[in-house]
């Protein structure tokens, strides 16, 4: 099993713990303690049990900041809003089958040109699973927007706004899946590539490639990319981003001014969406083989 304790107090003098045998994991970090030394009994033979006081946390260098970056989340340049199901899109797709699954690339892709026309605005995706064949290209002050005003767990009883695709399967190097320009964002809805596999890696273009300045990325989801994300613009603020790059899932490439806060690089969300029969998911109990 599996057992952790972030800054607690210990009270009392004497024996703080004891690990079995057959722990897999257990983490006490950033804790005080009566004793000085505190003792413990650790019978586990993984290397992912440790002890850490907040003493040798505090140790850990801290990296400098140039500058104060601020935590408010950005927005497309203007309010409006362009519902993409107002230019064809339609969220018809089986993950099983996608012979009779509808493309929404070129309707998308309207509904982005559109909002760019007029100078920025919100390119919003109602619930459901969008099948995209090919790439995208969000203009300048555009954001493209899922249902999710928060974060959420893409595999397990998986709702919210998901873009399937095989963008540029077998090519890295290729064109990304989505590209955005200056001040562009995206926000709210998951990715997920319909072939890729666990046991053998699939390679693709980035899932998402920030090229432009001031760019966001917020709430988002992409659980099974070959690169999730690649940054190679300026002053960028990612706020959420969750997922697997089998590959990388985050990559900053001569990005100056990046801030990326409360990101969460996890095979988690894949591995869960092997429960709705997504065959090339890993197995649900893989974490348990793999702590790691």
């Amino acid at each position: 099993g599996y057992v952790n304790a972030d800054t607690c107090t210990f009270e009392k003098d004497g024996k703080i713990a004891q690990i079995g045998s057959s722990t897999a994991a257990s983490a006490i970090v950033n804790c005080t303690f009566a004793s000085a030394e505190p003792a413990w009994d650790n019978a586990s033979s993984s290397d992912q049990v440790y002890l850490r006081d907040a003493e040798v946390s505090e140790k850990i260098p801290r990296l400098p900041l140039e500058k104060e970056y601020s935590s408010e989340r950005r927005s497309a340049a203007t309010d409006m809003v362009f519902f993409a199901s107002d230019f064809g899109a339609v969220a018809d797709a089986n993950y099983l089958n996608f012979n009779s699954a509808t493309d929404n690339t070129e309707a998308i892709q309207r509904a982005l040109n559109a909002a760019g026309k007029v100078g920025g605005g919100i390119v919003y995706l109602e619930a459901g699973d969008y099948y995209v064949k090919d790439y995208l290209v969000i203009p300048e002050g555009v954001e493209l927007r899922g249902v999710s005003e928060t974060n959420r767990h893409f595999g397990v009883n998986k709702k919210g706004t998901t873009l399937v695709t095989g963008c540029g399967e077998g090519n890295a190097e290729g064109t990304p899946f989505i590209s955005m320009n200056d001040r562009a964002g995206l926000r709210g809805l998951n990715v997920f590539y319909l072939n890729q596999h666990y046991s053998y890696h699939i390679a693709y273009p980035p899932a998402v490639y920030v090229a432009g300045e001031g760019c966001y990325i917020y709430d988002v989801t992409i659980p099974d990319a070959y690169t999730a994300v690649l940054v190679t613009g300026d002053d960028v603020h990612i706020d959420y981003l969750r997922g697997l790059g089998v590959s990388a899932c985050l990559v900053l490439n001569g990005a100056n001014g990046a801030f990326v806060e409360n990101t969460m690089i996890t095979g988690g969300d894949w591995q869960d969406s092997e429960s709705q029969r997504l065959l090339n998911a890993p197995p649900a109990d893989l974490w348990t083989h793999h702590p790691n």
